[in-house]
């Protein structure tokens, strides 16, 4: 995706702006011919798009792709918006199907209609430094219309760039001229009204000051909220599989979902926690499936560019094994994303997550959530004391490290939760939680790898076993230095079993 950062400003139809940008130090002005641009934008018919702040429109251009889709990266302030902005082919026939793919974690089934027809007569002007284009400002005279009738006509500047110092004078400049600042607005908002300036779907409260009073379903809400909106952050991310990062945060949000509806089950309808569990538990697979793929492969070439290279003369065709499983996991996953049960799958998390189902909603969270977290502190205990009485001649003798890692996992998970209740002392307690994790993670990735060479040995041929063999090595190498750092992980987390 393209980031898009602009500035919207007001200007009254009759002021003349004369020619405010035209000497600004270290740049050049170029003035562009006006255009008549014709622009049709789709939402559902609740406008779950623009009300959170995305929108499609299609608007047919001879430089680009007629269909456009963006998403936006935080919040509008006074230095303006930025947003990903996506380009796709198509025709006027209605949304093609990667347009509807790129928002189905903000429409959730629901489908894109026409909503608003914008007119705008517009003119340009571009701000070049050192050879590139600084930033555009573009001067627009629009007509909105709805349903066939014109319903408002305004006139708005737009500054966008990415040269931070000249998109901050050009705008100065601009208010200098009899512009006003319009609170960052898109055209389609100011097109539809009140309707459009309504809340999303999705709000996450803002982390309160932390109280033992506040009630626990507040604080389960929260904590739902939080990794729902993660989810449908990183969905479209995900789904274009360009950033592997995307994946891994769209991943890491499920599995915190899933555990924090595993960790408060006492104080929620087990029932409904068990069956919102179960609902997540394919799409959770699917993301680690490719999860785990992506990790190996980006270890693997680390590796190979490490090894001598006669050991290594079998790299490309491993790399290109490896690739094929990804690209088979990764359509697994698309097809979990695509299918029709995912809209309702986000539905009934965003239902959950809004009402809760809490057994006791109004009770005190701090007193009724902390000896929840008392308890997935006591499951990493028994795990660690597991390991100590594991017998000397198990498989290998830190296999017990996968369960106390999966318990820290709960543990880090439920101190966050928690903290609108028990504060500083919970957040404490993540972070050291989440620094075991780490040095468990390396370990987890170490052994993972092994486990995937050894599969792989008996489908390829004696070059590439050769060098998964190597590799093999390296993994255990890795897995066993992790393990060597455990000891001192657990002792720095210990200093926090008594602060909750």
């Amino acid at each position: 995706m393209a980031a898009e950062h602009e500035v919207k400003l007001d200007l009254h139809p009759t002021v003349e702006l004369g020619d405010p940008v035209s000497d600004i130090e270290g740049a050049d002005v170029e003035h562009v011919d006006p255009v008549r641009l014709r622009a049709t934008y789709f939402d559902t018919a609740d406008l779950r798009l623009i009300r959170a702040g995305a929108t499609v429109r299609y608007r047919p251009e001879a430089d680009s792709d007629p269909w456009q889709v963006k998403h936006p990266i935080g919040d509008a302030d006074t230095d303006g918006i930025v947003r990903d902005e996506r380009a796709y082919p198509g025709n006027d026939e209605g949304p093609p199907a990667a347009v509807t793919s790129a928002v189905a974690a903000l429409t959730r089934g629901a489908p894109l209609v026409p909503v608003a027809t914008l007119l705008t007569e517009r003119t340009r002007v571009r701000v070049h430094a050192d050879g590139q284009v600084a930033v555009e400002v573009t001067d627009d005279d629009v007509e909105a219309h709805v349903d066939g009738r014109l319903v408002a006509r305004f006139r708005e500047l737009e500054v966008e760039g990415d040269h931070d110092r000249i998109r901050r004078e050009v705008v100065d400049r601009l208010v200098d001229a009899g512009a006003s600042r319009s609170g960052n607005r898109p055209k389609l908002v100011r097109a539809l009204g009140p309707a459009a300036e309504a809340p999303p779907d999705l709000v996450v409260p803002e982390l309160p000051t932390p109280s033992t009073r506040v009630p626990v379903v507040d604080v389960v809400s929260r904590a739902m909220l939080v990794d729902l909106d993660r989810m449908i952050r990183f969905d479209p991310g995900t789904r274009l599989g360009e950033d592997v990062e995307a994946l891994h945060q769209m991943r890491v949000a499920t599995r915190r979902l899933r555990t924090t509806l595993r960790t408060y089950r006492p104080v929620l309808d087990r029932e409904w926690a068990d069956s919102l569990r179960d609902d997540l538990r394919p799409l959770a697979a699917a993301l680690g499936a490719v999860r785990d793929l992506d990790v190996l492969v980006a270890r693997v070439e680390t590796d190979l560019a490490a090894l001598d290279p006669a050991d290594a003369v079998a790299g490309p065709e491993l790399c290109a094994l490896l690739q094929l499983r990804r690209d088979r996991a990764r359509g697994v996953l698309l097809e979990q994303l695509e299918g029709p049960g995912y809209g309702e799958l986000l539905d009934r998390l965003l239902a959950a997550a809004t009402t809760p189902r809490v057994l006791e909603p109004d009770a005190p969270a701090g007193p009724t959530l902390a000896p929840l977290v008392r308890q997935a502190w006591k499951g990493v205990r028994r795990a660690v004391a597991a390991g100590d009485d594991q017998p000397a001649d198990d498989q290998h003798p830190d296999d017990h490290l996968h369960d106390v890692r999966l318990r820290t996992k709960r543990l880090r998970y439920a101190a966050d939760a928690v903290q609108p209740a028990l504060g500083q002392p919970a957040a404490d307690l993540s972070r050291a939680a989440g620094r075991v994790q780490d040095v468990l993670g390396a370990w987890q990735d170490a052994v993972v790898a092994i486990e995937m060479f050894r599969t792989l040995r008996d489908e390829v041929d004696p070059g590439v076993a050769y060098l998964l063999g190597v590799l093999a090595a390296r993994a255990g190498r890795r897995r066993d230095r992790a393990a060597g750092r455990w000891p001192a992980a657990w002792r720095r987390l210990r200093r926090h079993r008594k602060r909750i």
